[in-house]
């Protein structure tokens, strides 16, 4: 029996497409994400039900092309009016630490954790199955999906230190 069916559904996005690929108990999903443009600026909260070390999403690049970025985390010390005028201003990705990543590199986002995958990359995702998205910045497109700005500002102050890992050329295949 195949790890995943090559007959699961694409569910296109307004930034790209996402195959879910398979549930693990219930408690997590695996998808593979390739982005076109950049998925929304948001975040998760940390959920009471999950050990912390294990409430986060877990991204492994599987492609990319020359210029992909993605960004997770602030790149230095901000607080909660700057990062509310940097969404209001388009300029978020600014205030966040980017990376461009390699193929072979997994990154462990932590609930909590601003993040954002930009164009031209497909990821694996692993991430639990009950977490809400707080989306804070959409690009300005005009797509009628919710922004949850307050909630989400919310759950960085909570979290706004916290800290990413990459790990580089890390091997997904043995």
């Amino acid at each position: 029996m195949p790890f995943f069916s090559q007959t699961s559904p694409v569910h296109k996005k307004i930034w790209g497409t996402e195959r879910v690929i398979c549930k693990i108990n219930n408690t997590h999903i695996l998808k593979f994400i390739q982005t076109l443009q950049p998925t929304s600026v948001q975040v998760h909260p940390r959920s009471p039900d999950i050990l912390p070390e294990q409430d986060g999403e877990i991204w492994c690049v599987f492609k990319k092309q020359p210029k992909s970025a993605l960004y997770l985390g602030f790149s230095r010390e901000t607080n909660r009016r700057e990062i509310f005028h940097a969404i209001q201003d388009g300029t978020i990705t600014s205030l966040m630490r980017c990376y461009r990543p390699l193929v072979g590199d997994c990154f462990w986002v932590p609930a909590g954790m601003i993040h954002c995958l930009g164009p031209g990359l497909m990821v694996l995702e692993i991430r639990p199955s009950e977490s809400p998205t707080w989306r804070l910045y959409d690009w300005n497109r005009q797509t009628g999906r919710t922004l949850h700005l307050e909630a989400g500002l919310n759950e960085i102050e909570k979290q706004i230190n916290i800290q990413t890992m990459r790990f580089e050329n890390y091997s997904i295949v043995s």
